[in-house]
């Protein structure tokens, strides 16, 4: 019989769906160090739930603490697992981008015989962090990365 003291397995296992955290993972591609905070954030998790979300990144060899112990940085192998790729689009490029879809989705709406309607355009990715390069989106990206227009 357990005693009172000891946890379930509910207790010891972070309510976090682990897409979301290899999704997290996958966004620290580039990134020299980030805190437990980021997760926390990203994840949209109290910073105690996060703290056991790192714990066992950390078990699986995910993830490492970064000198001085406030801040990690994602291992080799938590690169692999997340299938993460080094960011290579410029946030200009993305831009660039971004102004030509808008221009094609004005030109629709003005049309009133296209056979659809946009009421509302979503972009997400992590272009939305400043970071001078970045991923091509991903649609488990966190609710921060999203830009309406």
């Amino acid at each position: 019989m357990p005693s009172k003291k000891s946890k379930s397995g509910t207790e010891l296992m972070p309510p976090v769906p682990a897409a979301a955290v290899m999704s997290f993972l996958k966004d620290t591609r580039g990134l020299v160090s980030w805190t437990s905070r980021d997760l926390a954030e990203t994840l949209g998790v109290a910073a105690a739930v996060a703290a056991k979300v790192i714990t066992i990144m950390e078990i699986q060899g995910y993830v490492k603490p970064a000198q001085g112990g406030r801040e990690w940085f994602t291992t080799g192998e938590g690169q692999t697992v997340s299938g993460s790729k080094l960011p290579h689009f410029t946030i200009e490029r993305v831009e660039k981008a971004l102004a030509a879809l808008k221009e094609r989705i004005a030109a629709v709406r003005k049309d009133f015989k296209a056979p659809f309607r946009i009421s509302k355009a979503v972009a997400f990715g992590d272009f939305l962090s400043e970071r001078a390069r970045v991923q091509a989106a991903d649609p488990q990206r966190s609710k921060r990365n999203v830009r309406r227009s």
